[in-house]
Formats: structure tokens, C-alpha cells, sequence
């Protein structure tokens, strides 16, 4: 059964491969990619699914790849080697989410849209900071306070942030401006669930498919935190979603000029500091979808997260820079 499951992955990535190299130009936007970029979209791909490329592999692959076409040979005599030398002492249930990755990147990959959607899908904190450059370009803002980074990156509809101190990584942010970013995946989570009523998985993994109601029933004492009635806006008390998170905690973001009527009574300037969502009866807030989403790397206490995203999320409004400094 082993070999049976390797073998149908193997067909997978060579297909996908195939599929890469050989299409026409209207399913493939740069059907020719240069060795250089494929490796570039095996590298991203490989990191969103827990697959490592080491040099030697690469220069494996390069090798085959530049060898193959100098010589004129047919991507489907060369892409099965590949798929072999990538696969080779690996899980083939991995290679749903890597070739799924691969057919995107190398799709879309010539749009800078592409390039950004396919890099959310795949974001880790391992992810090389040289690949976030290459989908978005250099930082729009890098601002330093407190020993805090904050590094801005503008995309299509929507702000992707990272956060550091001297030594490391320690969170990504995610804010959209537009409906259409509602769309954009929320890095490190792959969340879905089967409803039995309707047959149906509904996934939970963007920011347009996650509301309040929802998160006031999947996270422990959801909580509204830190209102900042100045810019009209409000982080919330994590939520942990376990495996399908990656093991680590999400705090969202909510704009609450949203607020609509008859919900003006429980508006964000009549709450107390600390309000249980699940307690805002009001379908008007229960419907909002977040517009923030914060994800720490390491670990941090509460407190120390929830300010964090709070003034992540209002760096985007106020142009103040992010620390980890409560002044308010």
C-alpha cells in the first residue's frame, strides 16, 4: 500500500511538472520559467509543506533540469526524476498542499497578486525574508522603537507586517483595506470544518470566512481588548485552533466603525476595556469579519500579545510604531 501511495504521488508531481513546463500560454503565465525560479517556488512550496530542499538537492535538480532541456528532452522524461529525487524518504500525504502550491505559484506566478497569494498560503517563520522580498518587493515602512521591528510590506488590497526584536522573528500581521483582500489567506492557518447538517466542509481560514459569532464560540474567553476609540478600532484575546494553526495563537482585529445600526448601543465607545464578545448579542457585530490578524512565533504572555496586536493593527491607522511599551 506504501508503494502504491509513493508511486501515485510521484505521478502527482510529475504531472504537475509536466503541467508546468508544457502548457499553453493562456493556463500558464510564464510557461518557461528560468531554473533559478522554479527553484525559487520549490524552496517557498517546500517550507508551506514541511518539506526541506538542502543545496545538494537543488543543485541536483538544477542539474537535471539544465542537463534535460540542453538537451532536448521532453519535460515528461525529465520531470519524473525530479518528483523522485523531491519525494525520496517522504510522507506522500504532504503533497497535497506542495503540489497544490507548486500549480499556483508557477501559474500565477507572473502577477504580482500570484505571487503574494501564493506566498500567504505558504508563510511560515521559517520562510526566508529574500522570498517575501521577491512576491512583495522591499518593505514600504521599517520602523524601529523600543527594540521592536515593525517591517511594512504593501500588497494588492492588503498590508503584510513582520515583527522582530534583535534577535528574531516574533510575529507576522496581516491587515486587508478591501473587500476583494477579504479573500487573503491567514498565515499558518488551514482551518475547516464538516457541517453534518449540510454535508458541507466550510473552511475558516481567510479573513472574509471568520466572524465574530464564530470566534466567540471556538475561543476561550473571546474577549475584545485594548479599545483604542481614538482610531475606532479593537484586537481581541487570543484564539487557539490547534493543529490546523500550527500550534500557535491568533489575535484579530476589528474595525469598529463597522458597528452598524441598531448595534450603536454596544458600540466599541460604550464598552469597558475588556468586553466578552459572546455577551454582544447584537447580529450586527456578531456578522463583522475581522480586517487584522496578528500571529506570534514565540511565545508570549497574554498581555504582552494582545498589546502587541493592538498596536500592530494601529500602525495602519496612527503611524505609530508598533513596541511592546503599554502607554496608554
Amino acid at each position: 500500500m506504501a508503494n502504491a501511495k509513493r508511486k501515485f504521488a510521484l505521478w502527482r508531481v510529475s504531472a504537475v511538472l509536466a503541467l508546468i513546463f508544457i502548457s499553453g500560454p493562456d493556463e500558464i503565465l510564464f510557461a518557461a520559467p528560468t531554473t533559478q525560479q522554479y527553484l525559487n517556488v520549490m524552496t517557498i512550496c517546500g517550507l508551506g509543506s514541511h518539506i526541506t530542499l538542502d543545496n545538494n538537492t537543488k543543485e541536483k535538480v538544477q542539474v537535471m533540469l539544465e542537463e534535460g532541456i540542453s538537451q532536448g528532452k521532453a519535460v515528461n522524461d525529465i520531470a519524473p526524476k525530479i518528483a523522485d529525487l523531491v519525494l525520496a524518504g517522504k510522507q506522500p500525504e504532504l503533497y497535497d498542499k506542495y503540489v497544490k502550491c507548486m500549480r499556483e505559484m508557477m501559474s500565477q506566478g507572473a502577477t504580482p497578486e500570484g505571487r503574494q497569494e501564493a506566498l500567504l498560503q505558504n508563510l511560515t517563520e521559517n520562510t526566508p525574508v529574500t522570498k517575501i522580498d521577491e512576491a512583495y518587493g522591499q518593505p514600504s515602512r521599517i520602523t524601529n522603537s523600543r527594540g521592536i521591528r515593525t517591517d511594512e510590506y504593501t500588497g494588492e488590497g492588503h498590508y503584510l507586517y513582520l515583527v522582530r526584536n534583535s534577535k528574531q522573528l516574533l510575529a507576522f500581521g496581516l491587515s486587508v483595506d478591501s473587500a476583494q483582500a477579504m479573500k487573503k489567506q491567514i498565515p499558518l492557518l488551514g482551518l475547516s470544518e464538516y457541517n453534518p447538517a449540510t454535508g458541507e466542509t466550510v473552511n475558516h481560514s481567510k479573513l472574509g470566512e471568520i466572524t465574530i459569532g464564530w470566534l466567540s464560540s471556538h475561543c476561550d474567553n473571546f474577549a475584545a481588548v485594548l479599545i483604542n476609540p481614538r482610531y475606532g478600532y479593537f484586537s481581541t484575546s487570543k484564539c487557539y485552533f490547534g493543529n490546523p494553526g500550527h500550534y500557535k495563537n491568533f489575535y484579530f482585529g476589528f474595525n469598529g466603525e463597522d458597528v452598524v445600526e441598531p448595534c450603536r448601543s454596544t458600540s466599541l465607545y460604550d464598552w469597558p476595556e475588556r468586553m466578552l464578545l459572546a455577551n454582544v448579542k447584537c447580529k450586527g457585530v456578531q456578522k463583522m469579519h475581522p480586517e487584522f490578524v496578528l500571529v506570534p512565533v514565540v511565545d508570549f504572555d497574554d498581555e504582552m500579545a494582545e498589546l502587541l496586536a493592538n498596536k500592530v493593527q494601529g500602525y495602519r491607522y496612527s503611524g505609530a510604531a508598533p513596541n511592546l511599551v503599554r502607554d496608554w
